[in-house]
């Protein structure tokens, strides 16, 4: 499914964060919730026991699938360029986090490397309390 432009229905404004350990969890949830929700939100939980290969294992369940790529990168400007370039290639991406003290230049090479996603710059993590 392409990018959503102009009016969305209430279901495509919701994202699903799929904050789960395992593939087989997080396939649940989609064939349950399946077209209730615009979007699935993949993060580091479960990229790091599934790796990158649990977008196109959802896709194979749900062929409509978007998703948010919760990767919150923050590196160096190229190796941020070079995770952005990677991760377009991936199925369903549309939105890609990215650290915003990773510097103008770390997202702006994001951005140049990969022009179909977008990218949601993250500025603090909501963990954090006023004195952190």
């Amino acid at each position: 499914m392409p990018i959503v432009t102009g009016e969305l229905t209430p279901s495509q404004r919701i994202i699903l964060a799929l904050d789960v350990d395992r593939i087989e969890q997080a396939l649940l949830h989609v064939l349950e919730i399946g077209d209730a929700v615009g979007m699935f939100k993949i993060g580091l939980q479960m990229l790091a026991n599934s790796g990158p290969s649990v977008f196109a294992e959802i896709m194979q369940k749900h062929s409509r699938a978007r998703f948010f790529y919760d990767a919150k990168f923050h590196d160096i400007p190229l190796i941020v360029e070079a995770a952005a370039k990677n991760s377009g290639r991936l199925p369903g991406i549309e939105f890609v986090s990215i650290h915003a003290s990773a510097g103008k230049d770390a997202m702006a090479r994001a951005a140049r490397a990969c022009p179909h996603v977008k990218f949601l710059a993250i500025t603090a993590l909501t963990s954090l309390s006023d004195e952190e």
